[in-house]
């Protein structure tokens, strides 16, 4: 996620406040089982690739998030051996206030945005791995971590 100015970041609360999330839709999602998966998720190294847009609608906007899921053996010789994509839309309507600028947009999208979708994409992997035989990659909590949020001398980071 970029920095974001002083100005943008008030943006985004103002909207945060005003706005309401109507719907979320699924709308492309897919697996590949490429080779054979290792036996416990311990011998497994994942690469999320996320990337979240706003378009405009109507009476509102919406977010979509497109994710791919890339899991592969941490043996010596590493294989991909599964891949998940998912692509999912959060629908945002105003009730009464204009719609802000595309930057105060993608700023909500990659903050806002994500918290909302991020924990259909966490459940669409469990499902899948599930469905797939292959062992359960469970994701870590979407976190939006501040530049001022300085962690204490000593404490162990979590994952954003």
């Amino acid at each position: 996620m970029s920095l974001l100015t002083k100005e943008v970041q008030q943006a985004v609360f103002a909207l945060a406040r005003v706005v309401e999330l109507t719907n979320v839709r699924v709308v492309a999602f897919g697996a590949r089982l490429l080779e054979q998966a290792p036996a416990t998720t311990q011998e497994v190294h994942i690469e999320v690739d996320s990337q979240v847009q706003p378009g405009v609608l109507p009476e509102g906007f919406v977010v979509e998030g497109q994710f791919k899921l890339t899991a592969r053996t941490t043996f010596e010789e590493a294989k991909d051996f599964l891949e998940l994509n998912y692509r999912v839309g959060a629908v945002y309507r105003l009730p009464s206030a204009p719609l802000p600028p595309i930057d105060v947009l993608r700023a909500f999208a990659e903050t806002n945005g994500m918290v909302h979708l991020w924990p259909y994409v966490r459940a669409y992997v469990q499902q899948t791995c599930a469905q797939l035989g292959v062992p359960i990659i469970t994701l870590p909590p979407f976190r939006i971590v501040s530049k001022e949020a300085a962690p204490e001398p000593g404490a162990t980071s979590l994952p954003q």
